[in-house]
């Protein structure tokens, strides 16, 4: 990619690792997260807007608001004490707008001509090279565990090179907003797994983020199902294949 866009990608890849786990320290999971992901699409909206002229739609408008507000809900319902620390919020911001970067460079690119997947091997290649050096700065002995090495594999192997070349699939054929948007079912999966593995307790608070959120998902779903408006004078691609034949 000739682009520099593609560069700025990859950079961004590995600035959101680096301050998403850094403000989960400093302000604890539950602001860390709120922050860093329900900000996300919101960032991504208004990047989209400036960088690919995409105007987000009202079932966007009204599904992020659901879906915010479901989150806020889902993470303030918990039982324990939320830290508000300056810093911690600084740096979920800062991966919150990383991820909006990623996300609507790696949309950039793919409209300009370049297969998905290429894109995103190319931005997660050159974040893991950037964060290399921070691999030896912490403990590894947990890979010389019995559930290391299977553990380690099934980070790289599922959570993320299975999950992000679906994600740029998606974001082959949406646009950027409606992408992160839908993202937001991830703290949705995370406690239902949570309730059905773990055994934890839901509040009724947290029952009712989590079914805000859901509407706001079929919202949004609902709404990038519809026919799109033309698009050729903005020279929106063909969808991709997820791998190339």
């Amino acid at each position: 990619m000739e682009d520099p866009g593609g560069l700025v990608a990859g950079l961004c890849t590995a600035a959101y690792q680096l301050a998403f786990f850094a403000a989960v320290e400093q302000s604890g999971v539950a602001v860390g997260t709120l922050i860093a992901i329900g900000s996300g699409p919101v960032l991504a909206g208004g990047l989209g807007l400036v960088l690919l002229r995409e105007r987000p739609s009202p079932a966007w408008v009204v599904a992020t608001a659901l879906a915010l507000v479901g989150l806020v809900l889902l993470v303030g319902g918990g039982s324990g004490a939320q830290r508000v620390d300056a810093l911690g919020i600084g740096l979920a911001l800062v991966a919150a707008m990383a991820y909006a970067g990623y996300t609507v460079l790696a949309k950039q690119q793919i409209t300009a001509g370049d297969h998905p997947s290429t894109v995103i091997a190319a931005a997660f290649g050159l974040g893991g090279i950037v964060l290399i050096p921070v691999l030896f700065t912490g403990p590894l002995g947990w890979l010389g565990q019995p559930s290391g090495p299977a553990l380690a594999l099934y980070l790289g192997l599922i959570a993320t090179t299975v999950a992000y070349l679906l994600f740029v699939r998606g974001l082959a054929v949406l646009p950027a907003a409606p992408v992160t948007t839908l993202m937001l079912a991830e703290p949705v999966v995370a406690t239902t797994l949570g309730v059905v593995v773990l055994h934890e307790q839901l509040s009724l608070i947290s029952a009712t983020g989590v079914a805000l959120l859901l509407l706001g998902l079929v919202v949004q779903g609902r709404g990038a199902s519809q026919p799109p408006e033309p698009t050729a004078a903005r020279g929106q691609t063909t969808p991709y294949p997820l791998f190339s034949p």
